[in-house]
């Protein structure tokens, strides 16, 4: 299957803390991005996959593109430790709706493999996000899931 593919350049007018410790070093962070969704309003290839949400086959849009730089990560530029909890239910004992340290794990994206990068999740009905955060540097990767409609988000560090 071929994935159709488009160039996207994300400017902020403000620079975040996710970028800062890559541009301290004179880079920037480049990211693909694959994004699945039921909106097929959307530009992308048609394609038909499997729901574990429903348990049935359904036709999606699937959309890959480049991405420089990114907003997401900027609120984990703080001390991080696994355990760590913080926004605006962070007293609930099931650890949702709030960012979650669940653990630290070794990563290999496109960029290369990054050691004892922070998991951090935000879990809640209707969806989940996790985001792979090496300090210095910022996220590597992301993933995002809507449990109803399908959308899915991929976002993998490809170079810095």
């Amino acid at each position: 299957m071929k994935t159709a593919s488009i160039t996207l350049l994300c400017v902020m007018s403000i620079v975040s803390p996710l970028y800062m410790a890559s541009a301290q070093h004179g880079g920037v962070l480049i990211y693909r991005e694959v994004v699945e969704d039921q909106n097929m309003a959307m530009d992308g290839e048609l394609v038909r996959i499997h729901s574990p949400y429903i348990n049935e086959t359904v036709d999606i849009k699937r959309l890959s593109r480049q991405v420089v730089g990114d907003e997401d990560g900027q609120e984990f530029d703080r001390p991080l430790s696994v355990g760590m909890k913080w926004d605006q239910d962070a007293w609930r004992t099931d650890n949702m709706y709030c960012y979650y340290v669940e653990k630290k794990e070794d990563v290999t994206v496109p960029a290369g493999t990054f050691k004892s990068c922070f998991k951090i999740v935000n879990r809640t009905c209707p969806d989940d996000s996790t985001w792979w955060y090496y300090p210095g540097l910022g996220v590597v990767k992301y993933e995002y899931h809507h449990h109803g409609t399908i959308t899915n988000i991929l976002r993998e560090l490809i170079a810095r």
